[in-house]
């Protein structure tokens, strides 16, 4: 099920990451900086694990080990890269923005391993509501 939901919102979310991230990146780098490439993408994936994590986290308590296993996998995954975000000429607001779109995003829309409970639909409907409204205002005005 997993692979069939990154599958499905690597086709779909394609578009939709690479927007928030370079939204977020217009409003906060200088003026003529270059934005481009696929990494935003990359960090809207990075913000799914961190939402499946977020969502899945008693469950995955009750599997021992698991747990901790995705939970070191993710964060030195999280810590790398945003390490590496911090180069001279790499967009690091295009990152953040990516991650940030694409945790709100899977908040709303992935499946918990169990029933999923009705509050992280909702944070993540809200959160991405936030965030849209955040960068429209921040965009136009």
């Amino acid at each position: 099920m997993l692979l069939g939901m990154l599958i499905v919102s690597g086709i779909s979310g394609n578009l939709y990451f690479f927007m928030l991230g370079n939204i977020l990146s217009v409003l906060c780098n200088k003026p003529l900086t270059v934005s481009c490439g696929a990494s935003g993408i990359i960090f809207g994936v990075i913000g799914t694990y961190l939402a499946f994590m977020t969502i899945n986290w008693t469950a995955l308590g009750r599997y021992g080990e698991l747990r901790s296993q995705i939970c070191c996998t993710v964060g030195v995954l999280v810590f790398f890269s945003i390490l590496f975000s911090f180069g001279s000429d790499v967009d690091m607001y295009g990152h953040f923005g990516g991650m940030i779109g694409g945790y709100f995003t899977a908040l709303a829309l992935v499946p918990g391993i169990e029933e999923k409970d009705k509050k992280f639909y909702i944070a993540g409907c809200v959160g991405l509501g936030l965030y849209l409204i955040g960068t429209f205002l921040g965009f136009f005005l």
